[in-house]
């Protein structure tokens, strides 16, 4: 995931090199950036990757993950996805981002997964 924030006028800019979309939580509401899927990085020569340009809006919180936060042995994909969404509109009130992403990791992720789990959130002032 390549992410450049513009700061000046809040203007977000997202591609995908395999990973998934972030989270947008805005209004109470949790949806996921509507960034097109594209291969790893190295998986070729002649691969275009995509970018998304979306506005942000001040007090919108983007979280970005690695697939280790929603992927487990006991469900399927999908299940891991929807209980992601389910609880970060659930904390997006959550006072600090530190506090937001802990609660993420306690809630969402499987406690019997090994695979390693990386989130990072940041809030537009």
């Amino acid at each position: 995931m390549v992410a450049d924030l513009d700061l000046t006028n809040g203007r977000l800019a997202v591609a995908s090199a395999g990973h998934f979309s972030p989270l947008l939580l805005r209004d109470g509401q949790a949806s996921f950036v509507p960034v097109p899927r594209s291969p790893s990085l190295g998986a070729g020569e002649k691969i275009r990757y995509q970018e998304v340009d979306i506005a942000t809006r001040p007090n919108d919180r983007l979280v970005f993950f690695t697939n280790g936060l929603v992927e487990s042995r006991r469900e399927n994909l999908d299940r891991g996805l929807e209980r992601l969404i389910e609880m970060a509109t659930w904390l997006s009130r959550i006072g600090t981002l530190d506090d937001l992403c802990d609660e993420l990791l306690e809630r969402v992720r499987d406690p019997e997964s090994s695979d390693d789990v990386a989130v990072i959130a940041l809030q537009i002032a």
